[in-house]
């Protein structure tokens, strides 16, 4: 197959990437190694590794920090008043 993009310099350095595969990976939640592509719950290794990321999620052991507004422009105006 001909594609205007490629020349034959460098047809050799891009065919392998047609049929790479995805690397055997560590599960975020229990560390054990796994084929991501015959996982349909990457980056889990299974379907209980997930539910028990989004059970920590669920009880807020997890969190996203957030600084607060109204508490950052007061530290603002007293860091500005005190100079």
């Amino acid at each position: 197959m001909f594609h205007p993009w490629l020349n034959i310099v460098s047809w050799p350095r891009v065919a392998h990437l047609r049929f790479a595969r995805m690397p055997v990976i560590k599960c975020v939640e229990c560390g054990q190694k796994f084929d991501s592509d015959s996982s349909p719950t990457v980056p889990f290794c299974s379907l209980r590794c997930k539910q028990l990321d989004l059970r920590r999620w669920l009880d807020e052991e997890y969190s996203v920090p957030v600084e607060d507004e109204e508490s950052s422009a007061e530290g603002e105006n007293g860091d500005a008043a005190s100079s």
